[in-house]
């Protein structure tokens, strides 16, 4: 059984109804941290910065971004397709990658206290890619995601709660099969959110991890096996 536990919930200021319904489940239920897009659009970067003004406990990471929207870097061809929209290929240009993912925890600093780095659609943990999010792990001193197979800090991630597997039972199982600190990997959102289901090919499953990791039974289970809720603020690099 472990003894520690944060819950992740990755897409911050993806959309609206996202950040509400990851509000939601720290508010209401076990989410402890969450990470932001880098270069989410200026009007969900406001709404996430009141709603983190609001939540002071929820763990605020970076949110690295590769594959979706457009870079904040505009003179970066090689990230990006004709008509300007982050199109990750084999042909990526890895200095272009490590100025652009600076520029986007730099944005983020100015709004948050950063408390980590992952990325979206696990981009960072791509072989090469990975030695870039390590550098700027060093140079911002920010604990990093890491892989299965390279555990940064005691922190095992699972990443299987997802479509079918998302119930509380899951939960529970990974809690008991593992010691120490873990990290559950989460993406809870509103269903209705229309701008959602064009972008992503993970929508409707949202709703139901939002209804699971705010289920009372849950929190109880963490409660009665003395489970303390983290977040990695805890962790500070030297």
């Amino acid at each position: 059984m472990i003894n520690r536990l944060i819950v992740n919930a990755d897409d911050f200021a993806l959309t609206s109804g996202i950040s509400r319904a990851i509000v939601e489940a720290h508010q209401k239920g076990i989410v402890t941290s969450t990470t932001i897009l880098g270069n989410c659009d200026e009007k969900l970067l406001e709404e996430a910065v009141e709603l983190s003004r609001q939540n002071p406990e929820l763990g605020i990471g970076a949110h690295l971004v590769l594959t979706t929207r457009k870079p904040l870097l505009e003179d970066h061809k090689t990230l990006v397709d004709e008509l300007g929209n982050f199109a990750l290929n084999e042909k990526v240009d890895l200095d272009e990658v490590y100025e652009e993912w600076k520029a986007q925890i730099n944005r983020l600093k100015e709004h948050f206290k950063l408390t980590h780095i992952d990325s979206h659609h696990h981009v960072h943990l791509r072989e090469e890619l990975k030695p870039i999010a390590t550098r700027l792990s060093k140079e911002f001193k920010l604990p990093m995601r890491s892989d299965v197979d390279n555990f940064p800090f005691g922190i095992k991630v699972d990443a299987g709660f997802y479509r079918e597997t998302v119930s509380v039972e899951y939960i529970k199982e990974a809690c008991e099969k593992e010691k120490g600190l873990l990290e559950i990997m989460v993406h809870p959102g509103y269903a209705d959110d229309m701008f959602l289901q064009e972008i992503s090919s993970y929508s409707l499953p949202r709703q139901k991890e939002l209804e699971v990791l705010c289920d009372d039974s849950l929190k109880e289970f963490i409660k009665e096996n003395n489970i303390e809720l983290v977040n990695y603020s805890f962790i500070h690099l030297k």
